[in-house]
């Protein structure tokens, strides 16, 4: 009877061609995972005060948090509640405008008056005790939203 036996040369040459093909694999992971975009958007609620003491309005804080390992350039930012949807260009209150960069593993957020936003003359009322909906774009076309929330403006 003749049992075949494996030489530790044939078992080390196996162990050494799974352990680079693992070390292949995973270098592969790791470079698709580096270059995938991951963007968040948040928003918030927010009162703020100027220099001079006084309160200000109520703000949208919209925010566009980068979690990718390269820059992004965020392009639009807009609220949404159930069929109205109003694209944010000229309302910002305060920060610089859009587009904006957001570097590698970094945010960027841009404040909206949400007074002005209930108020305003378009077809769209926003009812901020009804739960709302942000969004980003970003150069690339990608579009990021937040959950819905209810912004309940102080009256």
């Amino acid at each position: 009877m003749y049992v075949a036996a494996i030489s530790i040369t044939t078992t080390l040459a196996i162990y050494g061609a799974v352990v680079s093909t693992l070390a292949v694999v995973w270098g592969i992971a790791s470079e698709v995972r580096h270059r995938k975009t991951r963007v968040k958007a948040e928003m918030a609620l927010g009162l703020g005060a100027r220099l001079d003491g006084q309160a200000t309005p109520p703000l949208v804080k919209i925010r566009a948090i980068n979690e990718s390992h390269h820059d992004v350039r965020w392009t639009h930012a807009w609220l949404q509640q159930g069929s109205c949807e109003k694209l944010l260009a000229v309302q910002f209150a305060l920060g610089e405008p859009l587009p904006k960069k957001v570097g590698a593993r970094d945010a960027e957020h841009v404040y909206i008056d949400a007074a002005a936003l209930r108020e305003s003359g378009s077809d769209c009322h926003y009812d901020f005790d009804r739960p709302v909906v942000a969004g980003i774009t970003i150069s690339t076309g990608q579009s990021f939203f937040t959950k819905p929330a209810v912004l309940a403006l102080p009256t």
